[in-house]
């Protein structure tokens, strides 16, 4: 059976290393209920290959990562979230105010959560970050908001 087209959920906690920031979900992503789930995304084969996995890959005893580790990834540091939660078939039919009110709540939700690294999947999710980032907060580095 087929899941419902819902947004995934923020696999994010305290204390990440690293927290990969997608535009929106696919659809095929949202129905299987993993990240960069599409067979031909190459996000896993890379980051497979990185050293950034290393660890995780010998927590999970596996030589290559797939969608199905997302959620186990938090365990070693490692989180997702998408600067738009909405899933669609591509990002051309997402509009600049699904981006600024996702770029609000990121912003939010970084600073929250503290990673050590906020990895954006390109410029079409960091620009509208860094718009409200800089309209919050004119400066740039990883201190989100922190005292």
């Amino acid at each position: 059976m087929q899941r419902a087209v819902r947004p995934l959920p923020d696999l994010l906690r305290d204390g990440l290393d690293i927290v990969f920031i997608g535009i929106n979900p696919s659809i095929m992503s949202s129905t299987q209920g993993h990240y960069f789930a599409r067979p031909t995304n190459r996000f896993w084969q890379c980051f497979s290959r990185s050293t950034l996995s290393i660890r995780a890959r010998e927590g999970l005893d596996v030589d290559m990562l797939g969608p199905t580790h997302d959620h186990a990834l938090l365990a070693y540091g490692i989180g997702f979230t998408d600067i738009i939660k909405r899933p669609s078939a591509n990002a051309a039919g997402l509009g600049r105010a699904e981006f600024d009110a996702g770029a609000a709540q990121l912003v939010s939700k970084l600073r929250r959560y503290h990673p050590r690294i906020a990895c954006f999947h390109g410029l079409t999710a960091y620009r509208p970050f860094q718009r409200a980032r800089c309209r919050d907060q004119p400066s740039t580095g990883r201190n989100w908001g922190r005292s």
